[in-house]
């Protein structure tokens, strides 16, 4: 795959202030503060129990772990406004515990201190290239292929859904596609960056053009690199 030397990126790509880390935001103007505008507090002091219902069922049998958050943790969780890279995990483990205690389990999404340290020799850091080496290989080389100049997702407007005493378990919170922008990076609730329509270029291309140049401590063979757009 040739090297894209100039391609073209919409007007927008390039005046649009970066929020890279902003993942979800609860309504347009949040998702385009400033992150030291944005309200924070700590999920973990939140109840997810709703005391005031004993009702065991809703939508007849179905139930999810959505039916055990109480309505003033939903309403609480919305008035935060923005999730970035960070907090939104601790959203999901709120939301869905579960679902999340079973994930990660099996994966592991940090930034290794000690790639050293023997615990990162368990398989559930192996699909994370932040908590992991790359073979001591010196002979070997490094191609990294990926695309780049299509509009891709990287972030999402959310909204509120409507909850009833009827069907209590329905997903508390769901993309709002009414919001667009002036331009074509917000549309029909999705953020659109730069990428190759699944993969937005900032997680295709980090460790090939950072991570791994060079000996570092991610790639201690210093095995040549070739980054190809």
């Amino acid at each position: 795959m040739a090297a894209i030397a100039n391609r073209v990126k919409p007007k927008s790509w390039v005046t649009e202030p970066k929020k890279f880390r902003r993942i979800i935001a609860f309504g347009k103007r949040s998702s385009e503060l400033p992150s030291s505008q944005l309200s924070s507090f700590d999920i973990k002091e939140l109840s997810r129990v709703d005391s005031s219902s004993n009702d065991s069922t809703s939508c007849g049998e179905f139930r999810s772990e959505y039916s055990e958050m109480s309505r003033e943790s939903i309403l609480k969780l919305a008035e935060n406004t923005a999730y970035t890279a960070t907090t939104v995990l601790d959203l999901f483990r709120f939301i869905a515990p579960k679902m999340m205690r079973r994930a990660e389990a099996h994966f592991c999404h940090g930034i290794a201190e000690d790639l050293d340290d023997p615990k990162y020799g368990h398989y559930k850091y192996w699909s994370n290239p932040l908590e992991t080496k790359l073979p001591d290989a010196p002979e070997m080389e490094m191609h990294c292929l990926y695309g780049v100049g299509i509009p891709t997702e990287r972030s999402y407007v959310y909204k509120l859904s409507s909850i009833s005493g009827k069907c209590k378990s329905s997903i508390p919170f769901r993309i709002d596609r009414s919001m667009d922008g002036d331009n074509s990076c917000l549309k029909g609730g999705a953020r659109f960056a730069d990428g190759e329509e699944s993969v937005p270029v900032i997680s295709a291309g980090f460790m090939c053009a950072k991570g791994w140049r060079g000996k570092t401590r991610f790639y201690p063979a210093g095995m040549e690199t070739f980054v190809r757009e």
